[in-house]
């Protein structure tokens, strides 16, 4: 059963108070609500916790139909044009992960089965390995992909 908004955020918090992470009473309150933050320029939203280590991390169903010029941002709803996503956050009790779109765009693209059924979905299921900061795909792929591991505002960075 998937944690509530206001847990996983409580995660997340955990996480930042044990790198003593800058992080404002609004920003605190806002994550808990919502499971939005704004950290440094970047979007970013708490991945669906699942438990243990799954998560359901948000795609753009537009990565997968016809050719792209340019990739557009996972966003909670084609409406909102706010909740578009830089990052996805993936908390674990002793590290924070995240996500990047272009990242996960990029791995997206690189599944090897089902991906007419994939395709359709908005949100995927992951595995998340902290130990090696990598994750795979839900469903029994094996091949893993790099997770970016926060510890402070910097590390969002893109270069």
């Amino acid at each position: 059963m998937a944690l509530t908004i206001s847990a996983a955020a409580e995660m997340v918090l955990k996480v930042m108070a044990t790198h003593n992470f800058p992080i404002t009473q609004e920003q605190s309150a806002e994550l808990r609500k919502t499971g939005f933050m704004r950290i440094g320029g970047s979007d970013c939203r708490i991945a669906n916790v699942l438990g243990g280590r799954r998560f359901g991390v948000l795609v753009n169903l537009d990565w997968f139909r016809g050719s792209q010029t340019t990739i557009p941002k996972p966003s909670l709803s084609r409406a909102l044009p706010q909740t578009c996503l830089d990052f996805q956050l993936l908390p674990t009790r002793s590290k924070l992960f995240a996500l990047h779109y272009l990242d996960l765009y990029s791995y997206s693209r690189e599944l090897e089965q089902d991906r007419n059924r994939w395709h359709r979905q908005g949100r995927w299921g992951v595995k998340i390995y902290p130990e090696s900061g990598e994750f795979e795909w839900a469903g029994g792929y094996k091949r893993r992909f790099h997770l970016l591991h926060i510890t402070r505002p910097e590390d969002l960075n893109r270069i």
